[in-house]
């Protein structure tokens, strides 16, 4: 968890965690805000990140520069998914297409104008 004060922090990792733990970096004032949710708790965000793992498995570059709390709103966004299946072109599926996916930066903000009500009432994928 780091603070959105001072310089960024970057990091490493002298061994590799236990093959099944994940590692996510995540703003300590995202995390309070996902504190606030009262349907998200931690196993909300372990199916979301293994949705997230499902989606990589099968070719989709996901590309969220907002971080985690981004990726749980526009899952909510989505109903509880993370590929918005009805809105992606036909080529996508095709087996030589570059499958990257953008995740809207601002998703995150639809916390702050909205609310928690206004997200949805699926919180869990």
């Amino acid at each position: 968890m780091s603070c959105g004060y001072g310089r960024g922090l970057v990091f490493g990792l002298e061994d590799a965690p236990p093959e099944h733990w994940r590692l996510e970096s995540i703003a300590a004032h995202d995390l309070v805000t996902l504190s606030w949710l009262s349907d998200f708790d931690r196993l909300c965000l372990w199916r979301l990140l293994d949705l997230r793992e499902a989606v990589e498995r099968e070719g989709v570059e996901l590309m969220n520069v907002n971080g985690l709390l981004n990726l749980v709103a526009w899952s909510r966004l989505l109903g509880g998914d993370i590929v918005p299946h009805g809105r992606l072109p036909d080529s996508f599926s095709a087996p030589t297409a570059g499958r990257l996916l953008m995740i809207p930066a601002e998703c995150s903000m639809w916390f702050e104008t909205r609310g928690d009500a206004g997200m949805g009432s699926q919180a869990c994928p």
